[in-house]
């Protein structure tokens, strides 16, 4: 991984953390057995964490689509001749190749 690719990852880990705290907060006055409230904690935090990291990925990728059908890739974090490589992949990919 490139270190650049590291923020997202600590930005989403972050978001997380918080939503987890801000949850565990919120139910500890109800006197929740620990079970029950670490359950509901890592629930919330890994949610909110993956959506965090979603929305990164969403944001800093770039995507290709073949212009005669419906395939696409979405790559993120490649230089600029790996993504040429990943274009001309989409535009010779298999589903062209198979008999009608």
């Amino acid at each position: 991984m490139k270190p650049r690719q590291y923020l997202p990852l600590a930005a989403s880990l972050g978001a997380g953390a918080v939503v987890a705290t801000a949850t565990a907060a919120d139910l500890a006055p109800y006197a929740l057995p620990g079970h029950l409230l670490a359950t509901c904690v890592m629930a919330t935090g890994a949610s909110s964490m993956w959506l965090a990291r979603h929305i990164t990925d969403l944001l800093t990728g770039a995507s290709d689509r073949c212009p005669e059908c419906d395939f696409s890739i979405k790559v993120s974090g490649v230089d600029a001749a790996e993504s040429r490589r990943w274009q001309e992949a989409v535009a010779d990919h298999p589903r062209h190749h198979l008999p009608h």
